[in-house]
């Protein structure tokens, strides 16, 4: 039986929390990292120093993989520097709520499942209905 090109399972590395948001009340504290042409060569360089974590006492698997790991980690943690920022949320175009009355809601509900019926059938008996409720909710707003 051929394994591949490896003896053993793969190490899989996933990072998370690039980018997280805390909602606030009226606003949202963002946490995100600068990445730019500028920070991405600043990894490369900082990457490039992984020759010095493999050493001679490094030769079990797990221990390379931590030390990779943790190396990747402190490249990616200095080239990519976190910053936090407050975003205000805006009130200019906020729709204004109104509180309709439960009797109101179960009128509009029913003249929403009268529309559904109205376009899946051809009943002119719908349509009147339809116009009829329509008018009642129209007189009641």
């Amino acid at each position: 039986m051929d394994p591949g090109i490896s003896d053993h399972f793969a190490q899989i590395i996933k990072v998370n929390q690039i980018c997280s948001r805390a909602p606030v009340v009226n606003s949202s504290n963002i946490t995100y990292r600068k990445i730019n042409a500028g920070t991405i060569n600043e990894f490369k360089y900082h990457y490039t120093k992984l020759d010095s974590v493999f050493t001679p006492e490094t030769m079990n698997t797990d221990d390379c993989f931590n030390r990779y790991f943790d190396h990747f980690m402190w490249c990616y943690d200095l080239a990519f520097i976190k910053c936090k920022k407050t975003v205000l949320q805006s009130t200019k175009n906020k729709k204004i709520k109104i509180n309709f009355s439960n009797e109101l809601r179960v009128q509009v509900t029913h003249l929403q499942n009268i529309n559904w019926l109205r376009k899946h059938t051809t009943d002119d008996d719908i349509n009147d209905q339809y116009k009829v409720q329509k008018r009642i909710i129209g007189a009641t707003i």
